[in-house]
């Protein structure tokens, strides 16, 4: 199956789950889409996730992880699993888009720069007197 078709059958899975999970269904439905990937050779992704679960968008999905308690847990889970495979990715050559998406997940992957910051304390004399020899 080729690409097109491969990323076609998410336009298809959009509409027919329409986001409204339960969590017994949101579980069962992130399963299938962590199989579906692996049968179709496709990496994991968080948009492919959305997609998967019949989200609109990223954002919808983020929204409703914060929004429903009970599916709030199957998704951090499902978005740990997906964080897992891109550090897998990190292995492999061609890591750059790996770097990137780690970068902006939620989560503690961030560029960190450290400065060394060294003081010096001055005492100025500003009292106008003079106190040349």
């Amino acid at each position: 199956m080729s690409n097109g078709k491969k990323y076609l059958e998410f336009w298809k899975f959009s509409e027919k789950n329409k986001a409204k999970h339960d969590e017994k269904s949101l579980r069962r439905n992130i399963i299938k889409y962590f199989e579906y990937c692996e049968e179709n050779d496709l990496n994991l992704t968080m948009t492919g996730l959305s997609l998967y679960l019949g989200f609109q968008s990223l954002q919808s999905l983020f929204d409703y992880e914060n929004k429903d308690e009970a599916c709030s847990y199957i998704i951090k889970k499902a978005r740990v699993v997906i964080e897992m495979s891109y550090e897998h990715q990190l292995t492999d050559g061609y890591n750059a888009g790996a770097i990137f998406a780690l970068k902006n997940f939620k989560s503690i992957w961030k560029d960190k720069t450290e400065q060394e910051v060294k003081t010096t304390n001055v005492t100025l004399d500003l009292s106008g007197e003079d106190n040349i020899e």
